[in-house]
């Protein structure tokens, strides 16, 4: 049997974030977790209901999480269930960190 993967995808409960954990968790094997995370409760545990209910293959896991915030960077990136912490692959996909530039 192969390792289980983890994709951590941040922004995800709507638009490019959302689509990216429906092709994810439909492509990725039964044994993987697509982890969708957001910063709002609802917004994260009803968009992952919704993408586990279609036509996921993966398991799909609603998490909050603000990548503003180090600490829950950090708990986020930590494997917190038994199968993922026995040496499974980490996929993290996260946007790129943005500098403020002066206008002009």
């Amino acid at each position: 049997m192969t390792a289980s993967r983890i994709a951590l995808v941040t922004g995800a409960t709507q638009g490019l974030g959302r689509a990216l954990v429906e092709g994810l968790a439909a492509h990725m094997a039964a044994h993987d977790l697509v982890l969708l995370t957001g910063r709002d409760q609802e917004r994260v545990h009803g968009a992952a209901a919704a993408v586990a209910a279609d036509r996921a293959t993966a398991r799909v896991e609603g998490r909050v999480l603000d990548v503003r915030d180090a600490d829950a960077i950090a708990e986020a990136s930590t494997p917190s269930t038994p199968s993922s912490a026995s040496g499974a692959k980490r996929s993290t996909m996260a946007a790129p960190s943005r500098r403020a530039s002066a206008p002009g």
